[in-house]
């Protein structure tokens, strides 16, 4: 048996891998979990105009936007980058760094007087499409590999 969980929310990733690390622990199964935006990261740099990408910002809102851009509220995008003055904490993926080495999901009030960390007001549509195709592509690419992934036999070394 194979699970595969694809997860759509940053602060749901650390309980969701452990939860697929349980799932193995506890069953005779390979359970994997990935983040849905981490399919398109290259496509994202080549498109994106911002510096820097966390939440409710460009990709996020860009693909809401092409998913269902009338519930999107434009007028109100807005842009907050607060980038911590650190060599091993951020939040978010900073262009030609990436992800922050160190992982700490403060309290939201503590760190966006908005909600955004990043860049609203320049999503659109046609990026939210480009985003979506290539995270959808190298998803779907995921699952095949994982498909072929062989299950190594248990060995109890308790």
């Amino acid at each position: 048996i194979k699970i595969l969980i694809v997860n759509g929310h940053g602060s749901n990733a650390t309980i969701l891998e452990m939860a697929a690390r349980r799932t193995v622990i506890e069953k005779d199964v390979h359970c994997g979990m990935l983040n849905w935006w981490s399919m398109a990261q290259s496509t994202l740099w080549e498109i994106g105009e911002s510096e820097l990408q966390s939440h409710a910002d460009e990709i996020e809102t860009s693909v809401y936007r092409y998913l269902n851009d009338g519930a999107v509220q434009m007028d109100q995008a807005t842009r907050e980058v607060k980038i911590p003055d650190s060599r091993y904490y951020w939040r978010g993926w900073i262009r030609g760094k990436g992800a922050s080495p160190l992982r700490l999901m403060d309290q939201w009030s503590r760190i966006s007087d908005t909600g955004v960390i990043g860049d609203a007001t320049v999503a659109t549509v046609e990026k939210g499409e480009t985003l979506y195709q290539a995270a959808t592509r190298e998803l779907a690419s995921l699952i095949q590999e994982f498909r072929q992934l062989p299950i190594e036999p248990r060995i109890d070394r308790h």
